[in-house]
């Protein structure tokens, strides 16, 4: 008896400054049982980063004419061909040279990507777009900060958890003490002149700060503050798993 793909929903509310996409989505994707759970992710990351009008997944995985992601125009071309994982030279050649853009997501060592399609024919090799998902955070590690600059990055965490109740305040600030606070990492976009559309963000164990003003001529906040294992409060889902599996 073949196994069935099971359907996974993914609600997403997509913010990308870069593109100027704004979109709340609500995915209804296909697991297939030869699929890894990374790659379901990655696939779903890719979506979300190239969404736009005419996109859409492809039918089955590893189909020899079709991307995992395609963008179509109107009339039902593929305007961007976008592949996930580790597809190989003769791919990306037969599909480089029939779509105008070809790109890959990987979740993979990009170096071992790369050596695989080393010296291989790949129609505008130089053209294509190789993209990878890590789970190291991009930008400047707290363990790599000077004393001083440590002392910058807690007095932006004590701007946001100074808005919340001492008793909460204490409980949130004690995640990112000692080895978790090394651990964070600081990445920075945008302009550095004050009035000018900036961006940044946290990222660590327990804790994920987003700071994005970047819309109307840098005069609009938008702030996060998430603890991304219980968000304030019940782990539903890890206390499911528990219990359940």
């Amino acid at each position: 008896m073949a196994l069935t793909a099971t359907i996974h929903t993914f609600d997403i509310d997509l913010s990308d400054s870069d593109r100027q996409v704004y979109e709340s989505l609500a995915l209804r994707v296909a697991h297939h049982p030869s699929e890894t759970e990374d790659y379901l992710v990655t696939r779903v990351l890719a979506y979300a980063l190239e969404c736009t009008e005419g996109i859409e997944f492809s039918r089955g995985l590893a189909e020899p004419d079709e991307p995992a992601i395609a963008v179509r125009d109107l009339t039902g071309a593929i305007r961007s061909w976008i592949d996930v994982g580790a597809p190989d030279a003769a791919r990306l050649h037969r599909a480089s040279k029939a779509v105008p853009r070809v790109a890959v997501y990987t979740h993979k060592d990009p170096a071992r990507l790369i050596a695989g399609l080393a010296g291989e024919r790949i129609h505008r090799v130089e053209a294509l777009d190789a993209l990878r998902f890590t789970t190291v955070p991009k930008g400047l590690p707290a363990a790599a900060m000077t004393a001083s600059q440590h002392e910058l990055l807690r007095g932006l965490l004590d701007t946001y958890v100074g808005r919340l109740p001492d008793e909460i305040a204490e409980r949130e600030m004690a995640k990112v003490r000692g080895p978790s606070f090394s651990a964070l990492h600081l990445g920075w976009a945008g302009s550095l002149e004050p009035g000018r559309p900036h961006y940044y963000r946290i990222p660590g164990h327990r804790l994920l700060v987003e700071y994005d003003n970047t819309t109307r001529d840098a005069n609009h906040v938008h702030t996060v503050w998430r603890d991304p294992v219980g968000d304030f409060g019940m782990d539903v889902l890890g206390a499911h798993r528990r219990r359940g599996h």
